[in-house]
């Protein structure tokens, strides 16, 4: 598999103009070329630029190139970037010393045209495919915390998210909400106009509710069938409850027909909240109990409803 190289980035450190000028020469068709004349003004330029590859001369004064690449792969953020020693030491005690501190090919001085472009592209053409792998592997983490049929967070994403904002509030001591929210007379409503403006129906409520829950702390989830969940972090009991009666209200102004529903004309939901302000047994399955008592309340006293968890 071979990836466009054109937008790579390659830095050159060598104290040599003239090696510096020589090898920009031979790459920069290919390549964006940037330069440093030290291994200190390599170190300072290295995290900031975030070049594809590194062509790094050995023997250069104040620091060498030994000394350039072992601290680059100390380094986390810069540990990934492949290093091609630039030398004219080329004996296998040489060889060995570098490839042993993280170098991935050697290029000898004086420098061939062909071998400096092959041995550039090989590592550049490598590195390039492990970015689109990650970035590949990222996509598809993304896609298995969503939820296929209304794109919004899934349960495994709800479950995460909850257990690091308790974990969180234990330790800040910090408020912690939980809204359970339940369609009500979906049966009825898949029964009457079938599952696929059943599934409009979930699409359209969970568009609603991820509209609602747009900060850092919040997240609106599939918890299950026609159930969903909210998370809210850092948010005082009258700012929570607010917060559920205008979703509430919010999907009620929808405004999405539902002629077999007894207690409104339109698709209206249930709610449980529960408010946590104390932690010492705090748990994401305390929460979770809490707020489906607090729903079955609010289903049992005639739906489209909102209780709050009391004890």
């Amino acid at each position: 598999m071979e990836i466009s190289s054109n937008d790579s980035k390659i830095l050159i450190v060598d104290d040599s103009i003239n090696n510096i000028e020589l090898l920009s020469d031979i790459l920069e068709d290919d390549h964006e070329i940037m330069f440093a004349t030290t291994g200190i003004k390599a170190l300072e330029i290295v995290p900031e630029l975030m070049p594809d590859l590194i062509l790094l001369d050995i023997v250069m004064p104040q620091m060498d190139g030994y000394e350039v690449i072992t601290i680059l792969k100390q380094n986390p953020e810069t540990a990934h970037i492949p290093i091609i020693f630039i030398t004219a030491k080329s004996t296998t005690e040489d060889m060995i010393k570098g490839f042993t501190l993280g170098a991935v090919d050697y290029i000898s001085k004086p420098f061939a045209f062909e071998e400096v472009k092959v041995r550039a592209k090989t590592q550049i053409q490598n590195q390039l495919l492990l970015k689109a792998l990650k970035k590949a592997n990222q996509q598809l983490e993304q896609l298995n915390r969503l939820d296929a049929l209304t794109g919004i967070a899934n349960r495994r994403h709800f479950d995460e998210f909850l257990q690091q904002k308790t974990n969180h509030a234990k330790r800040h001591s910090t408020p912690l909400s939980l809204i359970i929210i339940d369609i009500d007379f979906f049966k009825l409503y898949n029964d009457h106009y079938g599952h696929q403006q059943g599934d409009k129906c979930l699409i359209k409520i969970a568009k609603q509710l991820k509209q609602f829950a747009r900060r850092d702390d919040e997240l609106a989830a599939r918890y299950g069938g026609e159930e969903f969940a909210i998370v809210l972090a850092e948010m005082s009991a009258e700012e929570a409850f607010e917060y559920a009666q205008k979703c509430q209200q919010s999907i009620e102004a929808l405004h999405i027909e539902h002629a077999k529903s007894t207690c409104h004309s339109y698709v209206t939901i249930s709610m449980g909240l529960v408010i946590q302000t104390s932690y010492k047994n705090m748990t994401p399955e305390s929460l979770i109990k809490k707020a489906d008592e607090a729903l079955y309340k609010a289903k049992a006293g005639g739906k489209n409803q909102l209780c709050v968890y009391s004890e």
